[in-house]
């Protein structure tokens, strides 16, 4: 039994390495200064936003953009 205890209380050490996000969900990434997930969520968020504010479609390219809107998309992106 008390092997058994040893082995949780190791296991809910290792569970406290992961971060969490805002809801309490772990996003998979080990406890760093920075929040890794949160800054790929923002990320992902602001592609999103972009996306819909230039009129391109999700997973395509923004080479269909005429020249000038296509500048600014990726002046905005980067």
């Amino acid at each position: 039994m008390l092997v058994y205890r040893r082995v949780l209380k190791t296991l809910k050490k290792l569970a406290d390495l992961y971060e969490k996000d805002e809801n309490g969900v772990k996003t998979g990434y080990l406890i760093r200064p920075k929040k890794q997930g949160l800054l790929e969520r923002k990320i992902k968020d602001f592609e999103t936003k972009l996306r819909i504010k230039y009129g391109v479609e999700d997973g395509y390219t923004p080479s269909s953009l005429p020249a000038e809107t296509r500048t600014a998309y990726y002046k905005e992106l980067n």
